[in-house]
């Protein structure tokens, strides 16, 4: 998945404000550069549906930058060729928010052919929030849904399920297998799923 399409994922412009500075510690150079300014152009897209002028997404970045150091979230200092952005002090829950906003799995050179299948049987009654979060987040990372417990996916995903079920508290009910072989049907069906997405 390119970088651009992880961003355009994210709930809200905050947290890819947030998510650029926290992965690149960026300065005014760097966050208005072009391939900054375009994932930014890309998330407003998917999330307003249309598109904005270059002047209007400077002008969107700009708001959410004050916002966020407004709110303490962002520091902004300057030197001699530059104003600099970094995180402030978050909170650990903001912290865990962050890392669950831009959480991916990495795409290995090449794929051996196996599969990874999450289980992930959660009580509704007690645990309905965190369920219906969990499953909404492997949708966002393309995670196969063979049935409304089972997940699959193509690359071991072991740390970023291990963020997953920690920030949801959901261990218990979450297992991970890893399988070499589909039926014929399953496998034609996820090889055109995954290759929608460009993930193989």
């Amino acid at each position: 998945k390119s970088l651009a399409q992880r961003f355009e994922e994210l709930p809200t412009a905050t947290a890819v404000v947030l998510a650029l500075i926290g992965i690149a510690g960026l300065t005014t150079m760097i966050l208005f550069a072009p391939n900054a300014l375009q994932i930014f152009a890309i998330f407003l897209k998917k999330k307003h549906g249309r598109n904005f002028s270059k002047k209007e997404v400077e002008e969107k970045l700009l708001q959410t930058v004050y916002y966020l150091k407004k709110t303490g979230k962002i520091q902004i200092g300057k030197n001699k060729e530059s104003i600099w952005f970094k995180l402030g002090k978050l909170t650990k829950r903001n912290q865990k928010q962050l890392d669950l906003d831009t959480l991916a799995i990495p795409k290995p050179p090449s794929w051996d052919k196996t599969y990874w299948l999450v289980a992930a049987d959660i009580p509704s009654k007690t645990h309905r929030l965190a369920a219906d979060s969990f499953r909404r987040k492997l949708a966002r990372l393309h995670f196969y849904p063979l049935q409304r417990t089972l997940w699959l996916y193509p690359y071991d995903p072991k740390d970023q399920l291990q963020t997953l079920i920690e920030y949801f508290d959901i261990a218990k009910f979450v297992t991970l297998m890893h399988i070499s072989e589909l039926d014929n049907d399953d496998k034609k069906q996820v090889t055109t799923f995954w290759n929608e997405y460009q993930i193989l």
